[in-house]
């Protein structure tokens, strides 16, 4: 009898400590503005944004009934752009903002919810692709006003970052289902541009600052940290003051972007391993 209380005992444990992990709150930091850290949580039970000032610690939930996808914050608001279901698990979202320092939610008019794939904020508007009945479509709102449809394309797409009046993203655009391409939309001139370094290749989560995109390609071989200079066509290889990085070889760049002061920051990866580098 003892060796069967011994082993329910085992089993008794290995069941509470798997409750204990499953039970852990997860957190993701989303950025940081106007001297607080925005993060989600599903500490609640629920995936909420929260936020804190970093030296004193004291967590304040903003949202509540959770958020799906939450845009980068910008140094020049205190706003944070995300979306939510508002469809009972049916994937239609609508678009919200609220203050990091907390406040009520700011909605977007004439947006009627749907699946958002991908979600940008470049201090005073956010922009979206939307699923509609027969195309992926480009939206921009400001939080608390009006939702304005820019373009529409017949193809998957992604927005990634919109900053200096480029919106772009990547997505299926081409018909290759193996490769993804590159779109930048000028919101000042309405065009809607489609850039790949080859075809066929893989290049993901551009980054724009000024007319510069960063990005990663596998247009060379393995993946690479590019920039496509939109006024120019020109494409070249960052320029990073340090080198401390090549010794590593990276193969993959899981994320990466520009600081506000336009240094290049990103995370390496080889072997199961990363690294940080700013600056190179």
């Amino acid at each position: 009898m003892r060796v069967v209380g011994d082993k329910m005992g085992r089993a008794a444990d290995r069941v509470r400590i798997l409750e204990e992990i499953v039970s852990a709150p997860s957190y993701a930091v989303v950025g940081f503005t106007h001297g607080r850290l925005a993060y989600t949580s599903n500490e609640g039970g629920v995936l909420d944004l929260w936020s804190m000032e970093p030296d004193a610690g004291k967590p304040l939930r903003l949202t509540s009934g959770g958020v799906h996808i939450v845009a980068p914050p910008r140094s020049s608001s205190p706003l944070v752009v995300f979306t939510r279901d508002v469809s009972r698990g049916r994937e239609l979202q609508g678009v919200f903002a609220v203050d990091v320092r907390g406040g009520e939610e700011l909605g977007v008019e004439g947006f009627e919810p749907r699946r958002v794939l991908g979600i940008a904020f470049d201090g005073r508007r956010a922009a979206f692709a939307a699923a509609g009945e027969r195309a992926v479509e480009l939206w921009l709102a400001e939080p608390g006003g009006e939702a304005e449809k820019l373009h529409e394309v017949e193809a998957v797409m992604y927005v990634t970052d919109y900053a200096d009046g480029l919106i772009v993203g990547q997505g299926v655009l081409k018909g290759n289902p193996t490769a993804f391409e590159l779109f930048i939309y000028d919101v000042g001139t309405g065009e809607f541009e489609v850039y790949t370094p080859r075809d066929g290749s893989t290049n993901r989560r551009p980054r724009v600052r000024g007319s510069s995109v960063l990005f990663a390609t596998t247009a060379f071989g393995g993946e690479k940290l590019m920039i496509y200079d939109v006024e120019s066509g020109e494409l070249r290889e960052p320029e990073l003051t340090h080198s401390d990085h090549e010794k590593y070889e990276f193969t993959e760049y899981p994320s990466f972007g520009w600081t506000d002061d336009g240094r290049i920051w990103f995370v390496g990866k080889r072997d199961g391993r990363t690294r940080v580098f700013l600056d190179g």
